[in-house]
């Protein structure tokens, strides 16, 4: 099986050009060839269960299956299978321990960049809060909210709304096999 990057290109023009150096990349479903495997970067949102369904009658899979999405875009699904391994996550507000700090979020999307009003909670009260005011947001306030305990990590400065910009790894793995890792 070979490999293509469905990839929405516009706004993202340097990456596309990259990934072009080491990957075939093509704009548009209708390009997809038979039997490739296929990575959507920027391209499967908002109808990843549709762009499913026409890469497989093109005969081809993509990299990860609509049901794989929806597992790991909501954190709910895998923060208890990490166990200790990711932050304490809660689901229901009154569950919430009275002593912070936490991060409070959407199930997919948080408000990072209005960090201290609209993520980070010193308290409980302050969790509820940040909670009620995402409940109202346009984006979020159809998502599930979570509230995670906050774990600072090292720190290189604050940034906007003094989000703390940090020491933070991604990791890449397949089948119990690490595949890349990197900053």
């Amino acid at each position: 099986m070979n490999n293509q990057i469905l990839f929405r290109k516009s706004g993202f023009e340097d990456e596309f050009k990259i990934a072009s150096k080491y990957f075939p990349c093509i704009e548009r479903r209708t390009e997809v060839l038979p039997n490739n495997l296929v990575i959507a970067r920027y391209s499967a949102l908002p109808f990843y269960k549709e762009l499913e369904e026409d890469v497989e009658t093109l005969g081809s899979k993509l990299i990860n299956s609509f049901h794989q999405h929806q597992y790991i875009s909501d954190l709910g699904n895998w923060a208890n299978d990490l166990g200790d391994l990711t932050p304490k996550t809660w689901h229901r507000l009154e569950d919430i321990p009275e002593k912070g700090p936490f991060v409070v979020k959407g199930a997919t999307n948080s408000k990072k960049f209005e960090w201290q009003t609209k993520m980070f909670a010193v308290d409980k009260r302050a969790a509820i809060d940040v909670a009620c005011q995402l409940m109202n947001d346009g984006v979020i306030g159809e998502q599930k909210i979570y509230v995670r305990q906050y774990i600072p990590l090292v720190k290189f400065i604050d940034g906007i709304q003094g989000m703390p910009v940090t020491e933070e790894y991604r990791i890449f793995t397949c089948d119990g096999e690490i595949l890349s890792s990197g900053y």
